[in-house]
């Protein structure tokens, strides 16, 4: 059997409900991937691929309301084309669950490709999260629920200090893509245009109490590689000394990895001096590095920061998000 997994695509195979040797009923399910991980590049590929997704999706809702057919059902295409590269791309896995009771036993084996895709903002030039935010809020407001507000800002500050990241599940993205489209097909204008905000409002708004430093470091060296790409060396300088003095806070903060945030800060030093004298053959050198201190600082933040998902509502601290 081949089905689609709800959890993120970077996950970590083990045993995720473990079994007591004196328990009466057992369940016990092991998760193991297929084939080879991708590489922080492809992750990083895939993270910027769902972001567009929710860009066309915004961008097909916008003409809709204009009732511009063609424009939207191009928007669609583009939505559909990316969801389907992402699912062709990420691996797939194996899950294997065991139930025991006494001597009777269940086992059983899936097949199944985990599409829930976390998204950084800060990878991608377009602002996401505000279509996002404002689509969940005009949800809960006809629920009848409270929303939070959304302020007229981009990027990380478009929902205040508390942002961190949002996760769009791909495979329910697509189907909604699908019935939009064949909506828009029969001239259902209204129909098409519930079914891509069905998108926006089930992505995953994730928020803490208050942003950590590693937040911010993984968006100033975001900021750095794409002034570097725009040419802007000395932006670039600037963003890197932010991006190291965000490290500083995380490190005086009893962070775990203190010896490796030294290191990163000798080496956005060095890099920081050589961008005065770099050509473009280096310039590429130089976004590679960037982007392999934002992966490890991704890294750090997703095991040392706790959160809770709060998509409308106000921020609450809660249990640990897991790089699952």
């Amino acid at each position: 059997m081949v089905g689609v997994g709800v959890g993120l695509f970077l996950a970590v195979p083990g045993s995720v409900l473990p079994a007591h040797a004196d328990a009466r009923l057992t369940a016990d399910a092991k998760v193991e991937r297929i084939g080879q991980p991708l590489t922080d590049e492809e992750m990083r590929a895939v993270s910027f691929s769902a972001g567009r997704i929710l860009k066309h999706v915004d961008q097909a809702i916008r003409a809709i309301a204009k009732q511009d057919k063609n424009t939207a059902l191009t928007q669609i295409d583009k939505g559909l084309a990316l969801a389907g590269i992402i699912e062709q791309s990420l691996p797939m896995t194996t899950v294997k669950s065991t139930i025991k009771a006494g001597k009777l036993q269940y086992s059983d084996e899936d097949k199944i490709k985990l599409l829930t895709v976390p998204i950084y903002q800060e990878l991608d030039t377009v602002s996401i999260l505000e279509p996002v935010v404002a689509a969940k809020k005009a949800a809960a407001t006809k629920a009848g629920t409270a929303a939070k507000e959304v302020p007229a800002k981009g990027h990380a500050e478009a929902v205040g200090e508390s942002y961190i990241s949002i996760t769009l599940n791909v495979a329910d993205a697509k189907a909604y893509l699908e019935t939009a489209k064949d909506a828009l097909a029969k001239g259902h204008f209204d129909a098409a245009s519930k079914d891509l905000a069905a998108i926006q409002e089930k992505v995953t708004v994730m928020y803490a109490g208050e942003r950590g430093p590693l937040a911010e470091a993984r968006e100033d060296l975001a900021l750095a590689n794409l002034d570097i790409d725009q040419g802007y060396r000395k932006e670039a300088q600037v963003a890197l000394t932010d991006a190291s003095e965000s490290l500083s806070r995380y490190d005086k903060s009893g962070g775990k990895h203190q010896a490796e945030v030294k290191t990163m800060q000798a080496e956005i030093a060095a890099l920081s001096t050589e961008l005065d004298k770099s050509n473009e053959g280096s310039m590429e050198k130089a976004k590679g590095k960037i982007m392999g201190w934002w992966d490890r600082v991704k890294g750090w933040e997703h095991r040392h920061f706790y959160f809770t998902e709060s998509p409308t509502r106000g921020l609450e601290k809660g249990g640990p998000y897991v790089n699952r």
